[in-house]
């Protein structure tokens, strides 16, 4: 996944899907942007996507389960299923 410059508080969030990546940016002292990308986290947690957060160069940290308002950058994609 490309990196794309963060600004310092705000954050994003790329949700791998079937159609490439969906990404929701929000600013964390605006309301209505953090409720909005946390609907879209909450969405994509109920379908079984794992998340990630990350630093603001796409390094993967750790795994989360509550959207965090104060991440540089969240990464969701579906769980891989062995066989």
């Amino acid at each position: 996944m490309e990196t794309e410059a963060v600004e310092s508080g705000t954050g994003m969030l790329c949700c791998m899907n079937e159609d490439g990546d969906k990404r929701i940016m929000w600013d964390s002292s605006n309301r209505n942007e953090t409720s909005e990308a946390e609907k879209v986290f909450d969405e994509y947690k109920a379908k079984g996507y794992m998340a990630y957060r990350t630093d603001k160069h796409g390094q993967r940290g750790e795994i989360i389960d509550t959207f965090d308002v104060k991440a540089e950058r969240i990464i969701m994609q579906p769980q891989m299923v062995g066989g």
